[in-house]
């Protein structure tokens, strides 16, 4: 053993001549090999003590097990190791012993060759305590995938380029200091304590975690006092801050930092952003937040992205702010600096630096609204006859939930002044619009401003505007705080120029917006009892409204119209919900941190984001509401309907619009609150809905089953003369004695309709009876060929049991065999078990208890809950003495053994387990001829099973072994 112990030198003496007498194969030239010597380095806490292997050739090679350890060397050391014992090596670290190598709080190794690069390896993997790399590049290496490490407490200073070599993992047990990038890339990274660090601004893919083990040291571990993390300013992908020891940890941020993967911040753990942390958006993903739990909390200014494609020409979003600028509110001052918004008092001037007020355009037109049914008539005359409210300032307080509707005119760097005032429009880019503020955390109450005249404000030029007036509005929202928002969605009457008060199918929507920045399930989020399950948002692809029902998917699957909607709503997205009661106090919507999606949704993963790309050609096309593609939100149909069909019209990619019809026993011919009006959308291309009984349009219609000659009347329309294509994208449970037929009126024709069969035809916006509710009819048909039937129904004896079999024809996935038993000649029947259809055609069922005489067996079938058949009765004549003797199997067994008894029970029977010394192990009553007992209690061995009749006779016995 080599002690170094308490000889003070002076700051540039080192400890050689000991090294070259007591150490085999040494030299100054070659460095140290160390074949299972151990090196004890002891200081006093006020001396240093160095080992300076200075040279490119000063090399240090554990062979067999030495172990380097630094004794009452004293803890804390500064970033260079100059007040604490050292290794300095000039050449390369090996360790191929099977240990760690170091041992000892408070050890520096410094790496600082300026000329030659150094590589730190071996066959197995070394966990420094105190590291400094400068000079020359470094490399890290092991021998298979495995971390680099410096332990729990100890630093590592990093002034020189590195690169790493099967390292899985880079795990600093407290500070990471020094001047270049780690250049972690892909790796995973640990810091227990601070980033200070100079290097920022580089890109790291691999998680980085922040968890605040090195923030106490081994004699206060205990410690519960609120300690800080410096968090490093670089483009992160996931960013997660944790609490290893359960102690409040603050977490300021030392520059600008990215996220463009997930950001989690965990209990007790307090991000400060400071105004320093960016979420991300692009078309292929958008950065979220992970749900926050305890006390975790994110403070301070958050900038979050939303990505809006561009390309489809200026059109309209539903947006919604994931932050709040005052307690409850959000404004739009920050979302300007990201995109042209134009409005009243704007700006004199155009500048792409965005001003303190609107920019100016040719009207000075709106275009961003909120939107109020129940208000005075919109200021903005482009969307006429609508209820969208334009926002009389940047500054306005809109309730955080509330959603907002933007025209989309691109990025603010691009030919603005054309945007804006023309006279050629340009097709907006992508773009990233952003919210800065406090981030919405916990628990949100959706609140909605009140219906009342004092919320808004008159604008010069223009003049008030009663209700049937043509005279332009004059109304646009101004918070007033002496009302208050509702914590209750509003349904009031609806008002227009037409001067129309009250719809059904169009009153009581509200425009809600996804208040956190992470994507949720709606089907977690709380409604009131009197919110319609019907949640619309809008594709801006084809510029429609589409539909999902909340909670079909969890139930089971997916009630939508094909357009694009399902259970998930994007970071930065708004939607409608309808209010189906005025004045309702149990019409209120709750957001909570668990309705966030637990993993990054992108445009790979399933389920997808509910926002904004590219679309294919054909039916059944994926459709995209803002940043990622999404399915066609067509599934197998929710509890309690029974069958569906999905129709599309499409003139071509872009232009196209869906329906969805549901049939059930319960559904109702005539408009509901289950059905889903059709809203028309925003300037879109093409029209398509069905009518309910009353003749009110519709996009999702839930109506009685279908039955023979069923006709549904159909709306189609567009904007231009085009042909048009009538296709189903989507059935589900239509029985095939169906055929579907659409009727066209118009051309005095009938087309069959399927998934791969389309009808085409022509608009002609010059006759208006080439559109409209009176032209396309559909019409369900009988096809013989396609009815269920039954072709055989049998039964035979199997041993102890009758195994009845039978086959069909049509019978589909929908169908429910009911097996039926008659022990009396066949005058009553009792249920004994069902069967559902699988389309296989051939089904099987197995009666293991038989009763001795004639039984009788019949099928009850019921196809779709609304058609109910009988076959006729099989007759089984079942023998007690046809049955061979008594036996037990499986035998061996293993966790069970099932008896076969050799005579029918009439009653209960005593089964007995006996081991070979006539103790009876188990003991159990049965009321089968063929039970089933769990034997996982008995130990391995022969036993005894015997079984006896109520009246205690003997019915049989047999041996069996137990594994």
């Amino acid at each position: 053993m080599i002690v170094l112990d308490k000889i003070k030198q002076t700051f540039h003496s080192y400890i050689i001549i000991l090294l070259i007498l007591f150490l085999p194969a040494f030299s100054f030239a070659q460095g140290l090999i160390n074949n299972g010597a151990n090196i004890v380095m002891n200081g006093n806490g006020s001396s240093n003590v160095f080992v300076n292997l200075n040279g490119s050739t000063a090399n240090y090679l554990n062979q067999s097990g030495g172990l380097i350890t630094g004794i009452n060397i004293g803890y804390d050391v500064l970033a260079d190791g100059s007040t604490t014992t050292s290794i300095i090596i000039g050449g390369n670290w090996t360790n191929n012993a099977a240990n760690a190598a170091i041992t000892g709080y408070g050890l520096t190794v410094i790496f600082n060759n300026t000329s030659v690069a150094q590589t730190i390896g071996g066959t197995a993997s070394t966990s420094f305590f105190n590291l400094i790399c400068s000079g020359s590049a470094k490399t890290f290496s092991a021998p298979s995938s495995s971390p680099f490490a410096v332990k729990t407490n100890q630093n590592f200073s990093l002034s020189s380029s590195v690169t790493y070599s099967n390292i899985s993992a880079i795990n600093i047990g407290k500070v990471f200091s020094g001047s270049a990038p780690l250049n972690s890339s892909s790796i995973p990274v640990i810091i227990g304590d601070d980033y200070t660090n100079s290097a920022a601004n580089y890109t790291v893919t691999g998680d980085w975690t922040y968890n605040g083990s090195g923030l106490n040291s081994p004699n206060n571990s205990s410690s519960t006092t609120a300690s800080t993390l410096m968090v490093g300013a670089l483009n992160y992908n996931n960013l997660n801050l944790i609490s290893a020891d359960g102690t409040n940890k603050t977490a300021p941020t030392n520059g600008p930092l990215t996220v463009a993967g997930i950001l989690t911040v965990g209990n007790y753990c307090t991000l400060q952003s400071g105004g320093n942390v960016t979420l991300l958006s692009t078309a292929n993903a958008t950065a979220s937040v992970a749900a926050l739990t305890g006390s975790a909390n994110i403070n301070g200014i958050v900038n979050v992205q939303r990505f809006i494609t561009g390309n489809y020409g200026r059109s309209y979003r539903l947006i919604s702010s994931p932050v709040y600028n005052s307690a409850g509110f959000y404004n739009i001052g920050s979302l300007i600096k990201s995109t042209s918004i134009t409005g009243p008092n704007p700006v004199a001037t155009i500048n792409a630096t965005a001003g303190s007020s609107f920019d100016p355009s040719n009207t000075n037109n709106s275009s961003i609204w909120m939107y109020r049914e129940g208000d005075p008539f919109p200021a903005n005359t482009v969307i006429k006859d609508s209820d969208y409210k334009g926002i009389y300032s940047l500054n306005e307080n809109i309730p955080v939930g509330t959603g907002l509707l933007l025209f989309n005119r691109g990025n603010r760097t691009t030919a603005l002044t054309s945007k804006l005032k023309g006279p050629t429009f340009p097709t907006p880019e992508d773009n990233a619009v952003v919210f800065a503020g406090t981030l919405n955390q916990g628990n949100i109450a959706v609140k909605v401003p009140q219906n009342n005249i004092n919320n808004f404000t008159v604008n010069s030029p223009y003049a008030v505007e009663s209700p049937g007036s043509s005279t332009p509005s004059a109304y646009y929202y101004k918070y007033n705080s002496s009302y208050a928002p509702t914590a209750n969605l509003q349904r009031t009457n609806w008002y227009g120029t037409s001067g129309k008060t009250g719809d059904q199918a169009t009153d009581g929507f509200n425009l809600i917006g996804n208040p956190y920045a992470s994507t949720i399930d709606l089907d977690a989020v709380t409604f009131g009892s009197d919110l319609n399950p019907l949640v619309y948002v809008f594709n801006p692809i084809n510029k429609q409204f589409s539909y999902y029902t909340k909670g079909s998917a969890t139930s089971g699957s997916v009630v939508a119209d094909g357009n694009g909607a399902n259970r998930y709503i994007g970071s930065g997205q708004g939607f409608f919900v309808r209010c189906n009661t005025a004045g309702s106090t149990n019409a209120g919507i709750t957001f909570s941190e668990t309705n966030k999606v637990s993993n990054q949704l992108t445009s790979s993963t399933t389920p997808v984001l509910l926002m904004n790309a590219r679309v294919k050609d054909g039916f059944n096309l994926p459709v995209n509401i803002m940043g990622a593609p999404t399915g066609s939100g067509i599934g197998t149909i929710a509890t309690g309907i029974n069958s569906s069909l999905m129709l599309q019209l499409k003139t071509d990619s872009i232009n196209f619009d869906g329906i969805g019809l549901f049939f059930n026993k319960n559904g109702q011919s005539k408009f509901d609150k289950n059905d889903g009006a059709d809203m028309d959308g925003m300037s879109p291309n093409v029209f398509l809905s069905s009518y309910s009984a009353d003749k009110i349009r519709l996009a999702i219609n839930k109506m009685p089953n279908i039955e023979t000659n069923m006709r549904i009347k159909l709306y189609v329309d567009a904007t231009s003369t085009a042909n048009q294509q009538l296709g189903i994208t989507s059935m589900a449970n239509i029985a095939p004695k169906y055929n579907v037929y659409v009727i066209d009126h118009y051309k005095k024709d009938s087309v069959q309709l399927g998934t791969n069969k389309a009808y085409n035809f022509m608009v002609n916006r010059a006759d208006t009876s080439s559109i409209g509710g009176n032209r396309l009819e559909l019409v369900f048909k009988l096809d013989p060929q396609g009815a269920y039937k039954l072709l055989d129904f049998t039964g035979k004896i199997n041993s102890r049991s009758i195994v009845l079999n039978w086959t069909t024809k049509n019978e589909a996935a929908y169908t429910v065999f009911t097996i039926q038993k008659s022990t009396d000649g066949g005058k009553t029947f009792t249920d004994i078990g069902t069967v559902t259809s699988n389309n296989t055609g051939a089904y099987t069922f197995t009666d293991a208890d038989a009763d001795n005489g004639q039984i009788y067996y019949r099928l009850k079938q019921t196809v779709l809950e609304n058609e109910t058949s009988y076959s006729d009765p099989v007759r089984v004549g079942f023998k007690a003495a046809d049955i061979n003797a008594f036996y037990a199997y499986p035998n061996p067994a293993t966790d069970y053994i099932q008896v076969n008894m050799p005579k029918v029970l009439k009653g209960a029977a005593e089964i007995r387990i006996i081991n070979l010394t006539g103790v009876v192990i188990q003991k159990t009553t049965v009321n089968s001829n063929s039970p089933k007992l769990d034997i996982n209690a008995l130990v391995p061995g022969v036993y005894v099973i015997e079984a006896k009749d109520a009246n205690h006779n003997a019915i049989g016995n047999a041996k069996f072994i137990k594994l």
